[in-house]
């Protein structure tokens, strides 16, 4: 896992500064913890999930991301999981074969960042055992 991004137990950050103008990177922080938040409604289902399965991480910059993805992408899955899973659709269907597509390629992304997570934890874990 990159050194540059801490596991994040509870998903979204608490501790962001909501002033703007105070730090231009804790802005971009901000406001992107704003529209996760905004996010968070509706993604449902899938959000307690990346809460369970400890999917989400801190980016290099600060910011809550789904582990695997960037802050763009977070926002993109996250928007893209009621469109693609909701049984009613509207609009044409070649927009919903595309959103399903892109859905499942951050998907794919995501489930093979967890999947190296799970790899690297586990060496971690047998190092500690085979050292005692």
């Amino acid at each position: 896992m990159d050194d540059q991004v801490l596991a994040c137990e509870a998903g979204v950050r608490k501790d962001a500064t909501l002033v703007k103008g105070e730090n231009d990177s804790m802005s971009a922080v901000s406001d992107h913890e704003v529209e996760l938040a905004e996010t968070r409604q509706r993604a449902g289902l899938l959000w307690s999930y990346l809460e369970t399965m400890r999917g989400f991480a801190i980016d290099a910059q600060g910011r809550t991301i789904v582990l695997g993805l960037s802050a763009d992408e977070t926002l993109e899955f996250l928007r893209l999981d009621p469109i693609v899973n909701s049984e009613a659709h509207g609009g044409e269907v070649c927009e919903h074969e595309a959103a399903e597509e892109r859905y499942y390629a951050l998907r794919e992304k995501h489930d093979a960042a967890r999947g190296a997570d799970a790899v690297e934890n586990l060496k971690f874990w047998n190092g500690i055992r085979s050292s005692q």
